[in-house]
């Protein structure tokens, strides 16, 4: 039976469908307009439990490699500018939640309609399936992903916050789970909405 997870690697760069867990978003509540010496900057502190990556593997392995290739006291403006191309700026993230928290958020209380989301029928949401014994992956329960809940936090702090504040790096869904995910993600946001 192929793997249907695999561990996430300790370093380098951050994975495509890897699962990351304690993951905590300043939000600014402040309105994006111009910087003025005269407005004041709120943050409220989110904390996301479950997150997983959305941004493709190439975008994130070039961003990777360009952060290391530039030492630290060489990190100017003028060498962002000459490798802008290449840096992934923000990743993109899904929100993931627990059976429990997902029947809460939604208010299901009807077996079909949780049936109906455990097959993947829901265009929005999407279930990651129940890691196996095989796998040995015991921190990854069942996630159930709302692709309306997605959203990008800046790359440089998610890496600042694998080094220095708690983010983990949990595991990486692999094979067709992987495509079949990316697939039904991708598909939903390019949907032509009418309201």
């Amino acid at each position: 039976m192929p793997q249907i997870y695999r561990n996430s690697p300790p370093d380098g760069p951050i994975m495509q469908c890897e699962i990351l867990r304690n993951v905590v978003e300043h939000r600014a509540l402040t309105p994006a307009a111009t910087e003025s010496e005269d407005v004041t900057v709120t943050v409220q502190p989110l904390a996301h439990p479950w997150l997983v990556v959305m941004t493709y593997d190439c975008d994130l392995l070039h961003d990777h490699d360009m952060r290391s290739s530039i030492a630290l006291e060489e990190k100017q403006q003028e060498d962002w500018e000459r490798n802008f191309r290449r840096i992934c700026p923000h990743i993109l993230f899904c929100e993931a939640y627990e059976e429990s928290e997902i029947k809460a958020l939604y208010e299901l209380t009807n077996n079909r309609s949780i049936k109906r989301i455990k097959d993947n029928q829901v265009e929005r949401l999407h279930v990651l399936p129940d890691p196996s014994t095989e796998d040995a992956i015991a921190s990854v329960p069942q996630l159930f992903l709302d692709f309306k809940k997605s959203f990008s936090l800046p790359t440089q702090s998610v890496y600042d916050g694998l080094s220095e504040f708690g983010l983990q790096r949990v595991a990486v869904l692999s094979g067709d789970h992987r495509f079949d995910l990316m697939h039904r993600f991708y598909s939903f946001l390019s949907r032509v909405g009418i309201p």
